[in-house]
């Protein structure tokens, strides 16, 4: 009997342990949404919705379910309807933000540097850093600090977690969740005969997220590649919906590199950046009549 007794009392609390948490989840998702729902209306304030307004952004739609909202705000109640979206604001050469909006929210900074002239001090804190390398013109302390804020999660490949002692150095192949979105690093490296010591393999990392969609009941999906040339990993990075692919010889790829690299991934959209003085042009008329495969020039040199 006694046995019978401390069964039934553990599944009890098992049970109150599960309704307990699933509370909190609840709340926070709520707490969540509210916040959400207030930045969709008025934005980021503080000068910085003027701020990103100087930078090219684009808005990618996730899911055709509308999030309706009411809210009570000044001078009264607001109604508010949206769908969950992904905005991408190119910020300059190897430099993202990605901001999602919907039944959860986070701002992603990409390899933020202020050697392009970015201040930081009018820019969205982070949710999420991602660096891909140290090189000066991906990894800058000095940004960092001013991004992070209390809970901002820091990943980056193994050689910056060794320099800067803050960030959590991860290897390809990894999957880390969050809580709209996966984080998968992938590998990212020269492979012509004197440019190897650039980036050699091993060392440096791109990333793809996964986001929730609705849409085809599968993830939105984006590439960053990181500084790399085509690679055989490419071939089995699986859909992707936007990749990002450096275009800068003979530090990265040439625009006919690119070209290989694209019809490798067959992304539906396709970003060259980090391209510096490069002449995007053969990429463009490569691909000017292909439905399936868009190329977007977007100030990224």
């Amino acid at each position: 009997m006694n046995k019978i007794l401390l069964s039934l009392l553990a599944v009890c609390l098992l049970c109150a342990c599960d309704f307990i948490q699933a509370a909190k989840d609840g709340y926070k998702m709520g707490k969540e949404l509210s916040l959400n729902v207030k930045r969709a209306i008025n934005g980021f304030g503080d000068g910085v919705d003027e701020y990103l307004a100087t930078f090219e952004c684009d808005t990618f739609i996730l899911s055709d379910a509308n999030i309706h909202y009411s809210l009570d705000l000044e001078p009264g109640k607001q109604e508010i309807t949206f769908n969950p979206y992904l905005a991408v604001t190119f910020v300059k050469h190897g430099t993202l933000m990605l901001d999602y909006l919907g039944f959860g929210g986070s701002i992603v900074h990409v390899d933020p540097v202020s050697m392009f002239g970015t201040d930081y001090t009018k820019m969205p804190k982070a949710d999420v850093l991602l660096v891909t390398h140290e090189h000066g013109d991906h990894l800058d302390t000095a940004a960092i600090s001013i991004l992070k804020q209390e809970n901002t999660r820091f990943y980056s490949n193994k050689r910056v977690e060794e320099i800067t002692g803050a960030s959590k150095g991860l290897v390809a192949g990894e999957v880390i969740s969050e809580s709209v979105f996966n984080i998968i690093p992938v590998l990212a490296y020269n492979t012509t005969e004197g440019r190897t010591q650039f980036h050699p393999k091993g060392r440096d990392l791109g990333f793809v997220l996964e986001y929730a969609t609705k849409y085809e009941n599968k993830p939105f999906r984006v590439y960053i590649a990181g500084d790399t040339e085509p690679i055989e990993e490419m071939k089995s990075l699986g859909d992707i919906d936007v990749a990002f692919l450096p275009v800068n010889q003979p530090y990265t790829m040439t625009p006919e590199q690119a070209i290989e690299a694209i019809e490798m991934i067959k992304p539906k959209v396709v970003y060259p950046y980090h391209y510096g003085n490069t002449d995007l042009t053969p990429i463009v008329e490569h691909f000017k009549n292909n439905a399936e495969i868009e190329v977007r020039i977007r100030q990224l040199q």
